[in-house]
């Protein structure tokens, strides 16, 4: 159960709650199991409660419980055994997944995403792919990450 809102808490509005703690719980739930994610959770919003100038802004909230709820989440998954061999055994499985749907992206994306890989800038790849502007690169680079990120399961933050 999510403890109650502590004084300081409730200068916020009560959607900004709401939305808040569903998002800490989603995202220890990516890599925790449920009961985990809930500690995390309450554990987060005590250490929110503990900071006084953090109540008055709802964006400074929401950065300092994204911060908590990260390291909290990532100590206990090591702890444990969820990321069995550290962050290079899960950023390996990471790379696995994105080389095996990168061929279903198009060419256009893959060769976006090769010139990024290779360090080139917005200007360069914007001359090197004849577009029009760098805006129109950094359209491109969105829905390319946009398409890679539907092929492996996910959404973007803004999404419902």
């Amino acid at each position: 159960m999510v403890p109650s809102v502590s004084p300081g808490l409730e200068l916020l509005p009560d959607d900004f709650l709401r939305i808040l703690r569903e998002r800490i719980r989603s995202f220890a739930a990516l890599i925790l199991e449920e009961a985990q994610a809930q500690r995390i959770l309450e554990e987060t919003l005590v250490v929110l409660n503990k900071k006084p100038g953090c109540a008055k802004d709802s964006f400074e909230q929401f950065r300092e419980a994204v911060s908590v709820a990260s390291r909290k989440t990532r100590a206990a998954a090591l702890a444990g055994g969820r990321v069995p061999g550290g962050p290079e055994e899960f950023r390996g499985e990471v790379v696995d997944r994105v080389l095996a749907v990168v061929p279903a992206l198009g060419f256009d994306c893959r060769k976006l995403l090769r010139l990024k890989l290779e360090g080139k800038t917005y200007p360069e790849i914007r001359e090197l792919l004849g577009l029009e502007s760098v805006a129109a690169v950094y359209a491109r680079d969105r829905e390319c990450r946009k398409r890679l990120l539907a092929k492996l399961g996910g959404r973007y933050w803004g999404e419902v």
